[in-house]
């Protein structure tokens, strides 16, 4: 935390009135940050969140007269407080807020750092402890992950069909670079909401550092980008404002006479900020006063309502398990870590459709496009090439019309899309990986807390990340396929010996549904209401409780050669293919015989 007080108190001087109020809400930023830490996982960005922080403090005290009343937080020679609008994110800065605070902490950390401070790749690689050269290809990867985030912001927010069609035209000719075609500086001419997108979304040439920094500042970016150390010796050249392509700056029925779409130059209430003239004085300023200031923060900062139209949650939501994307429902507790039960996976990758078990649809993709940014969607099955889907051992869930795509769920509203497949180590590898359960809840590895499910047992519903309820709506199974021999695999964090695979019949005595029918068992056999739906997590490389060759799940089997769990009952599907007897073998590749008359068919929300 010391590190950062001082670039906190900064962006505090810039706003506050006075040298004592500066110090009042960097103590009452830093405080309130101290108090979520222990909810979060990491603590990679910590800049940014304490800014942000201090902006919503700062925004809450202008907007309540009560403390506004307080004569530490007026100017002395005005006897005015700070307006609100100090504090707030402009309009056309909007995507880009929403777009940062829906990142992965380790890329808000690279990007603020190397974008916004100025500082070498060098300084957040030692924060995430990561070579520095895997920090340069992961901040090529944030500043994509953040240009989609814009893109899709800009999506979800259009007013009208018109704007969505434009949103990947101006994708595509704003990477491009040059001129605008002709329909598409019309359109700007006429919309507001997408002259501020292609604002937002041109952030080439130098232009995302003051972008970033407006998006999460608001107003004080500027003078704030001023007053970094690393950025005074080699300052970038970049104007007062953002510069708009001309076609963007046109005026008409959304727009005020036309006025440019960049933040205005503001008049700041608070002290000159000069760094060669305070130094180090300030540092110790701000410290001596934290303890005779702390009480009165801690005061302050209990009558401020936790509203700000920009501001999101106080961690960033890549750094909380339990924060699902904005709009989706948010678990009543933080969501435990993944069980250390693993299920069997198959020798190599598998390629399936991924059939809803209620309303026996098939997972698509929109328009069957297999492009970036393609909402996945649910439709009926089909041979299409869109509805195959591979998932690989590592919990890769990659598009087999694409494979260079993966289905992401960790999306500004939840809704699932594809996008670039993630390296293992990549900050978003988490986004595009998935664990299975015996039941067949798809759960994303960033927050399992959560399931993928479709927003409607209908055609062309959205497909969407919402919070584990055990449903059939939730559950999911795979085709009837048979290739390859599964396999177990222990975990480092157990001593149990490698669960022995084992074909049986149900242990409730009731004859199996028909082999290949795909019918549905009784939910209530594995998954009663009022259990955790959460804690039978099976995860690529880790153990099961149950070990041996007598371990069976609770209900008939499913068929191979999906993920099997510490019984050997593969998690997804029917059978279509004969059982197989094998001989027993060393290690984790025992085997017991299976015959015909034990081997039912099930589907995969068992």
């Amino acid at each position: 935390m010391a590190r950062h007080w001082q670039p906190v108190f900064d962006y505090a001087s810039i706003c506050a009135p006075s040298a004592r109020a500066a110090s009042m809400l960097a103590t009452a930023a830093s405080h309130k940050v101290l108090e979520n830490l222990r909810q979060a996982r990491t603590t990679a960005a910590l800049r940014p969140l304490l800014l942000m922080t201090a902006r919503q403090i700062g925004k809450a005290w202008a907007a309540d007269e009560r403390i506004t009343a307080l004569p530490e937080l007026q100017n002395p020679d005005t006897g005015h407080a700070v307006p609100v609008d100090m504090f707030t994110i402009p309009e056309n800065r909007g995507l880009i807020a929403r777009a940062f605070q829906a990142m992965p902490d380790a890329a808000q950390c690279l990007l603020w750092h190397v974008e916004v401070e100025g500082e070498g790749i060098s300084v957040p690689a030692g924060l995430l402890a990561v070579d520095p050269r895997g920090a340069a290809a992961q901040l090529e990867q944030a500043r994509e992950i953040l240009r989609e985030g814009c893109l899709r912001a800009h999506l979800e927010l259009a007013p009208d069909m018109e704007c969505r069609h434009y949103n990947r035209l101006l994708d595509i000719s704003l990477r491009r670079g040059g001129p605008l075609i002709p329909d598409i500086q019309a359109h700007l001419a006429e919309c507001q909401h997408c002259r501020y997108g292609a604002e937002q979304l041109n952030q080439a040439d130098g232009r995302l550092a003051l972008l970033l920094a407006e998006g999460v500042l608001g107003p004080a970016a500027r003078p704030y980008l001023d007053s970094r150390p690393a950025r005074s010796n080699a300052r970038p050249r970049t104007a007062r404002t953002v510069p708009v392509p001309s076609a963007v700056r046109g005026a008409g029925r959304h727009s005020r006479g036309g006025r440019p779409r960049s933040l205005p130059r503001v008049t700041f209430q608070g002290r000159p900020l000069s760094l060669s003239h305070r130094g180090r004085g300030a540092v110790v300023t701000g410290l001596g006063v934290v303890t005779g200031l702390l009480v009165v923060a801690a005061v302050v900062t209990e009558l401020w309502p936790e509203d700000d139209s920009h501001a999101g949650p106080a961690i960033p939501s890549g750094s909380v398990s339990a924060v699902p994307a904005p709009g989706s429902q948010l678990p009543s507790s933080p969501a435990p870590q993944p069980s250390t039960t693993s299920a069997a996976l198959p020798t190599g990758p598998l390629s399936t459709r991924l059939r809803n078990v209620d309303s026996a649809l098939c997972l698509d993709i929109l328009d069957r496009m297999a492009q970036l940014g393609a909402e996945a969607t649910m439709a009926p099955c089909s041979s299409s090439v869109t509805q195959q889907w591979v998932y690989e051992n590592d919990g890769l869930l990659r598009s087999a019309a694409a494979p260079e795509l993966c289905l992401n769920s960790h999306e500004l509203d939840g809704v699932m899309v594809l996008a670039l497949c993630a390296d293992p180590a990549a900050a978003n590898a988490a986004d595009v990986r998935y664990d299975l359960t015996i039941q067949g809840d798809v759960i994303p590895r960033w927050n399992d807390g959560l399931a993928v499910v479709p927003t409607a047992a209908q055609t062309g519903a959205t497909v969407v990340v919402k919070v584990r309820d055990g449903s059939l709506a939730q559950r999911w199974a795979t085709d009837n396929v048979a290739v390859g021999s599964p396999r177990t695999r222990q975990s480092a964090d157990s001593g149990n010996p490698p669960a022995e695979e084992v074909n049986t019949s149900p242990s409730d005595g009731k004859p199996a549904p028909p082999v290949g029918t795909g019918a549905v068992p009784d939910p209530h056999s594995t998954a009663r209401h009022g259990e955790d739906p959460r804690s039978d997590v099976r995860r690529a490389g880790e153990d099961g409780s149950g070990s041996g060759p007598d371990a069976r799940p609770p209900g008939p089997s499913p068929a191979a050669p999906g993920p099997r769990d510490a019984g050997g009952q593969d998690l997804h599907g029917p059978a279509s293919s004969p059982p197989r007897e094998t001989g027993h073998a060393d290690g984790d590749d025992k085997r017991v015989k299976s015959s015909a008359a034990s081997r039912p068919g099930s589907s995969a929300d068992r």
